[in-house]
């Protein structure tokens, strides 16, 4: 059966539950959580410069190169 999306995104702010509810998520079979992808000072968890070899600086020039890569990176969904 064909999934009607692909991704979905969580849009917070600090000190509101953010991380319980991202523990929430990935503890649900089929959906997977990446953490603060978009963050502008990392990728994913702070201090991370990094994500599936896409870098901070290739993120910010073409974002849609860390997100297809996110999916194919994910069973379920991202």
């Amino acid at each position: 059966m064909a999934q009607p999306f692909e991704y979905f995104v969580i849009f917070s702010e600090m000190r509101t539950g953010s991380n319980f509810l991202e523990e929430n998520v990935n503890s649900y079979p089929g959906l997977k959580s990446w953490g603060e992808v978009f963050n502008p000072a990392f990728i994913g968890k702070s201090r991370q410069q990094e994500m599936l070899d896409v870098t901070l600086q290739a993120r910010e020039a073409t974002p849609t190169v860390l997100l297809d890569k996110i999916r194919q990176a994910t069973d379920g969904l991202a």
